[in-house]
């Protein structure tokens, strides 16, 4: 489920971006024009289904107007074939801005940079957890590209004084949701267990329907924060206060009508605030860096009602301050040796504490990277395991049972500059005491192809 409001601006960028492109060579010069075409085929060893999967061209220019302004778009056109999951009910075509904003340099005074429209705002070091990295909604929408963000409306005023320092501050309407993957149902988990225990207060099965309460357009629900960055010697400093709502929608009530056998799960969100730290620099020829990010929520339950009478109330989300925080280390081995990257989190960046201090889960991630051919050949493994019970497990056998792990092999040939193939897998061993056992892909043998131009 992915909630996208409709502004007379997305129509504004667009009709901007179809003036640039199509009419570029008549009306306006020095241009950058560019394109990326990327398709995948999958191959599901649990499901043994061989599927097309996310397949997009997106088009991208950058137009100087002048040298205090410019103009930056891209709209990506996806193709997502649903056999998967839809059986053969249809596939998805969908047009998307992306990072579609106007730029206006020393404004209102020197040293300031104005920019409104879509756009991403990135922060932190990290290469997986991306405490600090809360600014945009997280893209679930495509399984092999689990790190990316949806791109937000937002106004972003950027201070630059020197040495490296600058301050940025910016808001927006803040009410976009994550993105799940396409095909996917991510509440049919919840209907399926509120389905499950209807009979005991029913006496009869039945079925229940979804309803989302989403922040609605207005002043006092805008997401608004600053970052401010340094440099001192060989680190980089970045801080960062965010106050948003949680793009993660969760079950609020549960309503049970016993005289008709049905139900209705109410979803919804609260505000939250995210204060986050975060350092990166070199330590004897080594990358380092710490992320870490303290959250408040004004906390959340979920209260089941049937015939109106409240029969449960349980705490989802804690009302107190909690933190997150990832550590990691890279180092690139001389001689045209290896490439090694190690990342400790506590915490995903969707997790969330409860109540009783739970919801927060260790993970640790390795990788290793070989290039071949001057760098046209790329052999890489990644290696990750999630802890659920890595302090508190009775037994060894209790740990076991609280701790999953995956594995990612890939090989990436480039042929010239523009085009680069990729093969690999993806592999889930996910016991059910553990998140990643909500995870859909279990053996996943892929073939990738991009070129950009």
């Amino acid at each position: 489920m992915y909630y996208k409001p409709v502004w007379n601006l997305n129509k504004f960028l667009y009709a901007m971006l179809f003036f640039l492109i199509f009419f570029q060579n008549r009306f306006v010069h020095s241009y950058d024009l560019s394109f990326l075409f990327q398709t995948d085929i999958r191959y599901s060893v649990e499901k043994g289904i061989l599927s097309l999967g996310g397949t997009f061209v997106e088009t991208k220019i950058d137009q100087a107007l002048g040298s205090s302004a410019a103009v930056s778009g891209g709209i990506r056109l996806s193709y997502y074939s649903m056999r998967e999951y839809l059986q053969n009910e249809g596939d998805i075509v969908e047009a998307e801005l992306r990072n579609t904003y106007l730029d206006l340099f020393d404004f209102p005074v020197k040293n300031f940079e104005l920019r409104i429209g879509k756009q991403r705002i990135n922060i932190g070091k990290s290469d997986f957890f991306r405490h600090l990295d809360v600014v945009n909604p997280p893209d679930f929408s495509d399984e092999l590209r689990f790190d990316e963000r949806v791109s937000s409306l937002l106004l972003r005023l950027k201070w630059t004084l020197g040495f490296d320092t600058s301050w940025m501050f910016f808001i927006g309407p803040g009410i976009d949701t994550a993105r799940y993957a396409y095909g996917t149902d991510p509440y049919r988990a919840m209907r399926l267990e509120v389905e499950s225990y209807m009979p005991a207060y029913t006496g009869a099965p039945g079925s229940a329907a979804d309803i989302f309460r989403l922040p609605e357009l207005r002043a006092e629900n805008m997401l608004y924060g600053l970052i401010f960055s340094s440099k001192i010697g060989k680190f980089d400093f970045s801080f960062l206060a965010v106050s948003r709502f949680n793009p993660i929608l969760m079950p609020e009530e549960i309503l049970i009508d016993s005289t008709d056998s049905s139900a209705s799960i109410i979803y919804s969100t609260r505000r939250e605030y995210v204060i986050g730290l975060g350092a990166a620099g070199d330590v004897l020829g080594a990358g380092v860096w710490v992320e870490i990010a303290a959250k408040k929520s004004r906390g959340f339950s979920t209260v089941v009602k049937v015939d109106g009478s409240i029969v449960e109330n349980s705490s989802l989300l804690t009302d107190e301050w909690f933190f997150t925080w990832s550590a990691g280390i890279d180092y690139n081995f001389k001689n045209n040796g290896p490439y090694l990257n190690i990342e400790f989190s506590h915490g995903f960046f969707t997790e969330m504490q409860n109540s009783t201090g739970e919801g927060i889960n260790d993970y640790l991630v390795i990788t290793i990277q070989k290039k071949y051919s001057s760098d046209r050949i790329n052999l890489g493994l990644s290696l990750g395991f999630e802890f659920d019970k890595l302090t508190n497990s009775a037994d060894f056998d209790d740990f076991k049972r609280h701790t999953a792990w995956f594995t990612g092999p890939f090989f990436k040939y480039s042929l010239g500059n523009n085009v680069e193939l990729e093969t690999g897998l993806f592999w889930v061993t996910a016991p059910k005491e553990t998140s990643f056992e909500v995870s859909d892909m279990r053996a996943l043998f892929y073939f990738k192809t991009a070129a950009k131009f």
